[in-house]
């Protein structure tokens, strides 16, 4: 249904999304869809590998993984700050509620 489809951002190249799934069992909050007109690449990584190649110190995941704990870091900040405002009045009144 087009009437709940939302634009919530527009990746650009090196830009990743799914980070959450793979650290915590839980279903997706949004899906992907490319406007490209051209080809675009994407790279899939299975969690159980992801894993295994991290606690292996493979360089790549662990440079993945630490991209991951950045962008976690920059998503708490961006919520402590709607909570610290008025914007985040609403999302205060849902933690009380919790």
């Amino acid at each position: 249904d087009d009437d709940t489809k939302k634009v919530l951002t527009t990746l650009k190249p090196g830009d990743y999304v799914g980070e959450v799934c793979m650290l915590l069992p839980q279903e997706r909050t949004a899906g992907v869809r490319s406007s490209s007109k051209g080809t675009a690449r994407l790279l899939y990584i299975d969690t159980q590998h992801f894993l295994r190649d991290v606690e292996g110190k493979d360089p790549d995941a662990l440079q993945i993984a630490f991209n991951i704990a950045l962008r976690l870091s920059e998503v708490v900040k961006e919520t402590n700050k709607l909570l610290m405002n008025n914007e985040g009045s609403e999302l205060r009144k849902v933690i009380s509620a919790a």
